[in-house]
């Protein structure tokens, strides 16, 4: 039986940097519509569901290479509170390392509250942008495999002015998709995918990574 594929962030620092030696641009959504894209890139995405401090040893590893990464932030989250004392000076030392910030959308909360999806989701963002007292270029949906969003989110790109959304073809089946969703690579950990694409989006979720235990997130 093949070894299930290793979640210490020693095994992502390692990865990264055999990206890196790869020839591979790695970077935030930022980074890649910013500029002219290599013949190799990978788009480092993280969706913060449970724990901003998890995305903090991310974002670190990432700075210590020189990369940057999107980080997709929820206001509704039961486990962390983006404009607590804590979450707020991570999310500010994030940004201070030049990784992006992005929402991470929750396009099926107005169908719990019966509110207006449009005006539900407005504030949404209106409260992410408080936080991190800056505009936002994208979003990425929450879940979007079990609650279907898909057409507001698309609505909400172009009303809001945005430069893009995590599931656009362009960035979800032109190029190469692979996440860490369940804590399951399900077409192989990441670490395989070196030079069998040129251009990626990883996805991964922090509170699956650890640095000895993976009890130390829960």
């Amino acid at each position: 039986m093949a070894s299930a594929p290793s979640f210490h962030l020693n095994h992502y620092r390692e990865t990264l940097t055999d990206y890196i030696n790869a020839d591979y641009f790695l970077g935030s959504f930022e980074d890649i519509l910013g500029q002219e894209p290599s013949e190799k890139y990978a788009i480092l995405r993280h969706d913060v569901d449970y724990s901003l401090e998890s995305a903090l040893k991310m974002a670190r590893i990432e700075n210590e290479l020189g990369v940057n990464s999107s980080f997709f932030v929820r206001v509704h989250a039961k486990g962390y509170n983006p404009f607590s004392l804590i979450n707020y000076n991570v999310l500010k030392e994030i940004i201070s390392m030049g990784h992006e910030i992005g929402l991470h959308l929750e396009p099926s909360m107005p169908l719990a509250t019966g509110e207006d999806p449009t005006h539900f989701c407005n504030r949404q963002r209106e409260v992410l942008e408080s936080i991190i007292d800056k505009e936002i270029s994208g979003i990425a949906a929450h879940e979007p495999s079990r609650i279907d969003g898909s057409e507001i989110v698309s609505e909400l790109v172009s009303d809001w002015g945005l430069q893009y959304h995590a599931y656009e073809p362009r960035f979800f089946s032109e190029i190469k998709y692979i996440s860490d969703s369940g804590a399951r690579w399900r077409e192989g950990c990441f670490s395989t995918w070196v030079n069998k694409e040129d251009k990626l989006q990883i996805l991964t979720h922090p509170h699956w990574w650890f640095e000895n235990f993976s009890q130390e997130n829960y």
